[in-house]
């Protein structure tokens, strides 16, 4: 199965805080997020931490790596 367009991700995430508001705890996950392009991933966690969001990760690590996991605690994973 493939993954859904990036776009409609971020569109996804704009409604999720228009709905529910600052601070909001968000969960990336699908079979495993890690397996989605780096980019994509990095970028989806990226802007729900700008929506005020608090993004997080579900995953069994397939393609995790400790430089992976640095850049997305610095785009905002939490």
């Amino acid at each position: 199965m493939k993954d859904i367009p990036l776009s409609l991700v971020l569109e996804r995430l704009q409604r999720v805080r228009e709905h529910y508001g600052d601070g909001v705890s968000v969960q990336i996950t699908g079979g495993d997020p890690t397996l989605r392009k780096r980019t994509e991933l990095v970028a989806i966690v990226r802007e729900a931490a700008r929506l005020g969001l608090e993004p997080s990760l579900m995953t069994n690590g397939i393609k995790l790596t400790r430089d992976l996991a640095v850049e997305l605690k610095e785009a905002g994973l939490t």
